[in-house]
């Protein structure tokens, strides 16, 4: 190909980029300690979608074995609900076990599975926010097939100032 046809294709290419660019989706993402806020707007006519996640990531091959998200219920509405992901290879029967220290764990059933995880959801409702918000760790219990627990504590000392900025970009308002 001569030096000319080349540069002509890698000008075209870039310029494709740069007209795409503004068509692209706007993203948003700011960490609290262990908790992150992801943002996505398409455009100025589609909604806002945001997650609040807590994930444990596997340091050898840097894939996620367990996440806490709060999100949306769907596209339409103001109501959140959490979504637990688990590996797959656990008892489905027995659910995912969620609590604080000293009080009695929520059991919350599994809502699906697929080849590589495990889904259990629950409504956020204000009551989970203010508990989760006013402890220092919520634990998450499950049982792999083989009957072996497996525990993970997550810590919630930023959690209350990632709700809040997650809350905050979902209604319009700044929470800087």
């Amino acid at each position: 190909m001569p030096k000319t046809t080349a540069l002509a294709a890698a000008v075209a290419a870039v310029l494709a980029v740069l007209s795409s660019a503004s068509d692209a989706a706007t993203r948003l993402q700011k960490t609290f300690g262990n908790w992150q806020v992801d943002c996505t707007e398409r455009d100025a006519n589609s909604p806002k979608v945001c997650s609040l996640q807590f994930a444990l990531v596997n340091k050898n091959d840097k894939q996620v074995v367990f996440s806490w998200t709060v999100v949306r219920k769907d596209a339409e509405s103001t109501t959140n609900k959490v979504v637990v992901r688990t590996p797959t290879g656990v008892l489905l029967a027995d659910g995912v076990s969620i609590g604080f220290e000293g009080t009695e764990p929520v059991q919350v059933n599994y809502y699906t599975c697929g080849p590589r995880f495990c889904f259990a959801e629950f409504d956020f409702s204000d009551q989970w926010a203010k508990a989760l918000s006013s402890k220092e760790k919520v634990v998450v219990s499950y049982k792999a097939v083989n009957g072996t627990p497996l525990k993970h504590e997550i810590d919630l000392k930023q959690f209350p100032e990632g709700l809040a900025f997650y809350a905050a970009q979902l209604s319009g308002k700044s929470a800087e």
